[in-house]
């Protein structure tokens, strides 16, 4: 990337762009070359411009040719894209690069990254800012002294700008990487789990609407939040208690027709498991009626959808497909299967969108 589209209005940074090309030109040929560019300026303006960068020393001249001081771009930085960023920044505009606006590819805002997945620009209309971790099995300290940024998109830890960095993921319907066609489908799994087992009295069902903590590692558990529904609350809650593998359920929230619990179970093989062990992934939430799990899956395919079957059977679970359909990540508001928009619907935006993005990666 030429970092010189962003102030293509600037004569002094036009001209440094040209010569960091590792070419001298004398200004005639600095002229022509700015003309080709459809830049137009008075050769009185070119001469004004060469003279304040010679006296800043960011140029030199030979008789009539200029150049890039050579001793000046050493002393700047040894990274020639940092070099011109850093001239264009400090030594020729006297003003951040982020006041300089560049209208992002969507036409809705000023461009302020690129999108991680099709490298497009990207604003806060088209696109939504995260962070990564380098490496998620780090341990950064400045994490654990307080000083996270927020939270890695990857494993959910926290993070900071010692340890990851922010990057910018655009909305499906504005990313330009044109992978498009997944299976989603709707598997349901009869297996030995706290959460399905709970439900085997309550023909309207329970939903399990979170997974992961980062406090689990440490502990050997996994937890979620459970959503309560139906009339006999308190009952179900000590139903779930009753579970030889729950540790802790605890009341977060309540409201009028609802319970929020927070849970913790022992570790154990799970549906999430094997959906990453098929380059899958399993959406929240999680529906158990009837002693038996509804599980939302985005899988690349059909045959990872097998895949993933088999292997929940072959650990000692049922598994059947209620449902399924091919749909483009672009389109996902045109799936026709009934069941399947209805799921769709439980399921946070934000983590569909999420899921979306890390499908076109995967």
């Amino acid at each position: 990337m030429s970092y010189s589209i962003l102030f293509d209005k600037d004569l002094k940074a036009q001209i440094c762009n040209i010569l960091l090309s590792g070419n001298t030109k004398t200004a005639n040929q600095l002229f022509i070359e700015l003309k080709k560019k459809n830049i137009f300026y008075t050769k009185r303006a070119i001469f004004k411009a060469l003279s304040e960068l010679l006296h800043k020393k960011i140029i030199v001249k030979y008789e009539d040719i200029y150049e890039i001081n050579s001793e000046w771009l050493n002393l700047l930085s040894s990274d020639a894209n940092k070099a011109l960023m850093n001239l264009l920044e400090k030594n020729l505009l006297g003003k951040s690069v982020e006041n300089k606006k560049h209208p992002c590819k969507c036409s809705y805002g000023n461009t302020l990254g690129f999108c991680n997945i099709c490298l497009e620009t990207a604003c806060e209309h088209c696109s939504v800012k995260q962070m990564k971790h380098s490496n998620c099995t780090i341990n950064c300290l400045n994490c654990q002294c307080g000083h996270s940024e927020g939270f890695c998109s990857e494993c959910g830890n926290r993070i900071c700008f010692g340890c990851g960095k922010e990057f910018w993921m655009h909305e499906h319907q504005f990313c330009n990487k044109k992978n498009d066609e997944r299976q989603i489908a709707i598997l349901e799994v009869d297996h030995q789990c706290w959460f399905s087992n709970t439900s085997e009295k309550y023909p309207d069902g329970i939903m399990l609407n979170s997974f992961s903590d980062q406090k689990d590692v440490n502990i050997g558990t996994h937890s979620g939040v459970v959503k309560i529904e139906t009339k006999d609350k308190h009952k179900l809650l000590e139903r779930i208690l009753k579970q030889d593998i729950i540790k802790e359920a605890k009341l977060i929230h309540k409201s009028k027709d609802a319970f929020f619990i927070r849970t913790r179970a022992s570790i154990n093989k799970s549906v999430d498991e094997f959906t990453k062990n098929n380059n899958s992934i399993l959406l929240n939430p999680v529906i158990a009626m009837d002693s038996k799990e509804q599980n939302l899956i985005l899988s690349p395919s059909q045959k990872e959808m097998k895949a993933l079957s088999k292997g929940l059977q072959e650990f000692g679970g049922k598994v059947r497909l209620i449902c399924s359909e091919r749909f483009n990540l672009n389109e996902i508001n045109k799936i026709g299967n009934k069941q399947i928009k209805e799921f769709i619907e439980k399921v946070p935006k934000r983590e569909l969108m999420e899921a979306m993005q890390k499908a076109r990666i995967n």
